[in-house]
């Protein structure tokens, strides 16, 4: 399975981003604090979600104090 569009709605500094028409090898190109890192960690957070559950991928973000 593949994933060719991502909709990201207020996550960090992220509003609301669409990423359509994803291909195989995609790069990100930006301004330095435009959110780049940001987009890659929302990957990061559905590939745990789907290979080691929802619980795991949301427990590991939160922030401890």
């Amino acid at each position: 399975m593949r994933l060719t569009e991502l909709v990201v709605s207020h996550c960090k500094s992220l509003g609301d981003v669409e990423l359509k028409d994803i291909q195989p090898v995609t790069v990100l190109v930006g301004c330095n604090g435009v959110g780049k890192s940001n987009v890659a960690d929302v990957l990061r957070f559905l590939r745990d979600a789907v290979s080691q559950g929802l619980d795991h991928a949301v427990s590991t973000r939160l922030v401890k104090e």
